[in-house]
């Protein structure tokens, strides 16, 4: 369960209200830490997990999330692409080890517009904060270094995405256990995850493919390979 913060002391001058999530305590709780030292931050919730990190973001409507990428179950990854359709306003800086090609392009496209490495100093990690909140773009300088070279060689095309890449490896077997004809609650125990949790996939699911129907879903899985329909 994730640890709730919204409570504050109301004299305390709050701008930016911040959800971390990382599956490892330490970090975690030192992060939080860093971050009460700023008077303008509020750590409303800290979470362990990527399904975490969603429900929080939906129950304390965040400005902005700091989340690690590699988390167990739903990574981190995946709850920024998740949060992001439904929430879109929410801004998100990833704080994670990993500063390869594959981990930065697959964030940037699932909606996040900070990207640092946790070695990072306090006082980056704050110019970090606040200037993806104000709705601007923001990389260590690894992490940009790395960008440009993508960019430069055409490795990374951020609007180029084929249908199955728009699908994260969780979804795409949600989508083939909804053509199945699973109902949710089946799907949560075979994935392990909670009923809540699948109608918040369902629904994105639906929005990314831009239907409103399960024969429209089958449809379109069929057609861009993400269902293969075996006749009995």
């Amino acid at each position: 369960m994730h640890e709730n913060f919204s409570k504050v002391n109301p004299c305390k001058m709050i701008s930016i209200k911040i959800i971390i999530a990382d599956d490892h305590d330490i970090f975690r709780h030192g992060l939080r830490d860093i971050l009460v030292t700023n008077p303008t931050y509020q750590v409303i919730a800290s979470c362990r997990n990527g399904e975490e990190l969603i429900e929080a973001a939906k129950n304390y409507h965040p400005d902005l999330i700091i989340t690690d990428l590699k988390m167990p179950g739903i990574n981190g990854i995946e709850a920024v692409r998740t949060i992001h359709l439904i929430q879109p306003d929410i801004r998100f800086l990833a704080l994670s080890h990993f500063d390869d090609e594959f981990m930065i392009a697959s964030a940037l496209d699932a909606g996040v517009t900070g990207y640092l490495t946790k070695d990072v100093n306090k006082e980056e990690l704050f110019q970090a904060i606040d200037t993806v909140h104000k709705k601007q773009s923001f990389y260590c300088n690894s992490t940009a270094h790395k960008l440009a070279l993508m960019v430069k060689r055409g490795v990374y095309h951020p609007f180029s995405q084929h249908p199955k890449q728009l699908f994260s490896e969780t979804e795409k077997k949600m989508i083939a256990l909804i053509c199945d004809d699973k109902s949710s609650r089946e799907i949560a125990q075979e994935l392990s995850l909670s009923v809540r949790t699948i109608e918040t996939y369902r629904s994105l699911i639906f929005k990314k493919m831009n239907v409103n129907s399960l024969a429209g879903m089958t449809i379109f899985a069929i057609k861009n390979g993400l269902y293969q329909y075996e006749q009995v």
